[in-house]
């Protein structure tokens, strides 16, 4: 029950809702819910009538993995990564709706590689998955030095909901030397 015995003269043709009657309702949405709420308006003494109107909250929620590898055409299984300087390295996003909600529009930020895309037009449905080499981007780096980088996918639909995730990859570097040769003629 949010309020009984409100007290408000409702004219005929006139209509009030509850933020205008001075409440709030607050809702926090942990999972999809469709609520039903009833609205029960009389006189004291007098005739009673109902009206039901229904809502439905669906949360979104996205979980992002990002891998590097040394093959542009798969997306690698680990986002650890050791290569010899001046490797190409490649890296794979792959976003996971894990809400309720279908996410239209993505937008995918590396804070070493910047904006890889905004506003790309894709589906994602609940439960489904999606991957840039499944989207046909080829995304690669000369790997010259140690990096750790932070990928953050962004899912939204116009005008509502917006959900983000981050997710990690390392990539070392071997630098050929005396102290780590790159062949070491042990065999001869």
């Amino acid at each position: 029950t949010i309020f009984s015995g409100l007290n408000y003269a409702l004219a005929p043709g006139a209509s009030v809702n509850t933020v205008a009657a001075g409440l709030s309702i607050p809702y926090v949405a942990n999972a999809s819910v469709t609520n039903t709420g009833t609205w029960t308006a009389y006189n004291q003494g007098g005739p009673s009538v109902t009206a039901t109107a229904t809502a439905t909250v669906t949360v979104a929620e996205i979980e992002i993995v990002k891998t590097v590898g040394t093959d542009p055409a798969v997306c690698a299984a680990t986002s650890n990564i050791t290569v010899p300087a001046g490797t190409e390295v490649y890296y794979c996003y792959t976003v996971t709706n894990t809400g309720d909600a279908t996410l239209n529009l993505h937008t995918l930020v590396d804070d070493q590689l910047g904006t890889l895309f905004s506003g790309f037009a894709y589906a994602l449905t609940p439960g489904s998955s999606v991957s840039t080499v499944d989207a046909g981007l080829v995304i690669s780096a000369i790997a010259t030095a140690p990096v750790l980088n932070t990928a953050t996918w962004t899912a939204y639909n116009d005008g509502g909901a917006t959900v983000t995730a981050t997710a990690t990859a390392f990539v070392d570097v071997i630098y050929f030397s005396c102290e780590n040769p790159e062949e070491d003629f042990e065999n001869g």
